[in-house]
């Protein structure tokens, strides 16, 4: 009770106020205090399982798809982290494009390009569901108050004349749709894709999508388990569940075949 009552207070006298963050992987980086984003991010690293992805797989002058990109804490680490890269962020829901806005304004970041568009199998109009909060949004089967526009990544790469490198996708559930609307053109550039699965239908179906391409996927490890092993766990078979060590569930990498031996030493 009085942990909500401090946080109610926080926000209250300092809503709408920035403030550099202090010790994160956004240190330096000015960032506005609101209920849309978890005061942690001020000072305590985020995600570090996927930092690290990052960090290996992500080079200066890359093009980068940030697909869910929330208020776009990822989208700035890459923007700012990473020379002369192009950031892509698709970002739908409304307010947290409008913070993102604020901070690239802010922060006088060049870099970012947002799309406030949610990423599907085909281009159109859906509904959005906000669920409990902004992180969890998604598109929505049922009626609802918000609707918003859709493209897909072979509309969007073919309009704009793009390639990208590296994606990331986190899109609550919906992930396997946003790969359906890359099949015409993700064999044009072969990028990594760092996505986060959230059901078993979507590990299917995520797994079917890279059977028959020219890629080797990868489990990445929870911090607390990289004792004794590597931050990647190779995925044998596509098709195991999530109740096994090395199925296809939390977040999996896909690397292209091509290259995947140039980073060995970060797999089992």
């Amino acid at each position: 009770m009085l942990k909500k009552i401090l946080k109610k207070a926080f926000y209250g006298v300092f809503k709408g106020v920035s403030f550099p963050a202090f010790n994160s992987q956004l240190k330096g980086m000015k960032l506005i205090v609101d209920p849309l984003m978890p005061n942690f991010h001020f000072w305590r690293d985020i995600e570090i399982e996927g930092h690290l992805v990052y960090d290996n797989f992500i080079k200066d002058g890359n093009v980068i798809f940030d697909i869910g990109g929330n208020v776009g804490l990822h989208s700035s680490y890459f923007a700012r982290h990473f020379n002369n890269t192009r950031v892509v962020t698709f970002e739908p829901l409304p307010e947290n494009a409008a913070y993102l806005r604020k901070l690239i304004s802010l922060n006088k970041i060049a870099n970012i390009q947002l799309i406030e568009k949610a990423v599907g199998t085909k281009t159109g109009t859906v509904y959005f569901d906000r669920d409990k909060n902004n992180h969890q949004g998604h598109i929505s089967a049922e009626p609802s108050n918000l609707s918003v526009q859709v493209t897909t990544l072979d509309e969007f790469i073919s309009t704009n004349n793009i390639s990208p490198n590296f994606i990331k996708i986190d899109v609550e559930g919906f992930e396997a749709d946003v790969l359906d609307g890359f099949r015409n053109k993700i064999g044009e550039s072969l990028p990594f894709l760092i996505i986060e699965i959230h059901s078993m239908e979507q590990s299917k179906r995520v797994g079917d999508f890279f059977r028959k391409l020219p890629y080797t996927m990868y489990r990445v490890v929870e911090k607390k388990d990289w004792s004794g092993s590597k931050p990647l766990l190779f995925i044998d078979n596509v098709s195991i569940n999530n109740q096994q060590p090395e199925g296809m569930w939390g977040v999996v990498l896909a690397i292209p075949n091509a290259v995947k031996e140039q980073y060995i030493h970060l797999y089992n």
